[in-house]
């Protein structure tokens, strides 16, 4: 008879010794907290974790839980050695040094006596560092980016737990958990810890997973929250997470910097009710008057979604402070629209919900009419 997902889960946890927890580049608040509840788990069960995000940079909107979340790698420790064996039975060793040149290892072994054959030196690789892989969060593995691109025939040999809640998911996994109906990867977490036993949620892993699912649902304001999820994070606050301050931290210490950027995004805002777009454009001078930085703009993203509910599509286009040449786009999708797809011309890091690109070269004004033009093309064609 065949497993259910969390029995197979389960004694694929079993048989692990090192396992691989895989965010998309970035790394979105709701995937880290569920990265990091998943990696307490497994090593409550002895088992070794690395979580591993591509150019990650630890969000400062998480300071609050910073020692609850851990190390997040931002790239692949060596995965794999090569063990390089010679027969030395009947030539002893009297030196033996290397040299990398060029992009070349070269190992020097000089003999006492007699010679070395290539039937003596043997060559034989390592098996993998981890045994199992999971990947939350993840549309496909190129949403990994570096990640999965240096170390391609390891995500190929290794099985993979791929965890997600997002339509987009393209099912790659040995073992696919993908709930629609879930609102976070943080809840998904929740029911699969639930049904591996309740005393497998401590109240780290607990405050950790309801602010996940407090940063996905905008602090239960998405159209997704539903009558389980909210017994869900009830659930969890009598484990011992504390919704008040994971609110008051997320939302109410904005400073003013981030104030004073928000308010010239907001005054420059343009909304398109046809396609439920909004976009604006945040020039260098705006930064630099406000004393702000561009990771301030994930920020106002969210602000947006959660005070305009309607708002489907929200497109941030901006310059640098640091005076560099380039326009710069940040696109950000609900669940309704693919960003990847709507970007699809235009080269960045993508995820199915965020979208970042740079236009070499370009004015903002070239930028805005580039891409908006195309992204409204896009939806048109969805409309005909």
């Amino acid at each position: 008879m065949a497993h259910s997902l969390t029995e197979q889960i389960n004694e694929q946890f079993g048989k692990a010794k090192h396992v691989l927890i895989a965010i998309p580049k970035g790394g979105t608040g709701d995937n880290i907290c569920a990265a990091a509840s998943l990696a307490h788990y497994l090593r409550a069960h002895k088992k070794e974790v690395d979580i591993v995000c591509d150019a990650f940079l630890f969000p400062k909107n998480l300071n609050f839980i910073k020692n609850e979340i851990g190390e997040i790698k931002h790239n692949l420790p060596a995965i794999q050695a090569l063990d390089i064996s010679i027969d030395v039975t009947d030539t002893p060793l009297s030196e033996l040094s290397y040299d990398v040149k060029d992009n070349k290892l070269k190992i020097h072994v000089a003999i006492k006596e007699g010679t070395i054959t290539p039937k003596q030196v043997q060559t034989k690789n390592t098996s993998y560092r981890y045994d199992t892989i999971v990947t939350i969060g993840t549309a496909d593995l190129d949403s990994l980016a570096g990640v999965s691109k240096k170390a391609a025939d390891m995500f190929y040999e290794l099985p993979i737990i791929n965890i997600d809640h997002a339509a987009s998911n393209e099912h790659y996994g040995q073992i696919n958990v993908i709930e629609l109906s879930a609102s976070s990867n943080s809840e998904l977490i929740f029911r699969l810890l639930d049904k591996l036993g309740e005393h497998t949620l401590t109240k780290n892993i607990a405050h950790l997973l309801l602010t996940g699912i407090i940063i996905a649902t905008k602090s239960f304001k998405t159209n997704n929250v539903t009558p389980k999820l909210l017994t869900i994070a009830s659930r969890l606050m009598t484990m011992g997470a504390q919704r008040e301050e994971i609110v008051t931290s997320l939302f109410r210490t904005r400073t003013l910097t981030s104030l004073k950027l928000w308010g010239a995004a907001l005054s420059e805002l343009q909304h398109e009710p046809r396609h439920n777009m909004v976009w604006s454009v945040i020039p260098r001078e705006v930064f630099i008057r406000a004393k702000a930085t561009i990771e301030e703009l994930d920020n106002i993203i969210e602000e947006i979604i959660i005070n305009s509910p309607q708002a489907e599509i929200i497109v941030l286009l901006h310059e640098r402070p640091d005076r560099d040449k380039d326009a710069h786009a940040i696109i950000a999708t609900t669940h309704t629209h693919d960003a990847r797809s709507l970007t699809k011309p235009f080269k960045g890091h993508k995820t199915a919900t965020r979208t970042k690109i740079t236009f070499k070269d370009k004015t903002l004004i070239d930028a805005e009419s580039a891409l908006i033009s195309h992204i409204k093309a896009e939806l048109e064609k969805t409309l005909a």
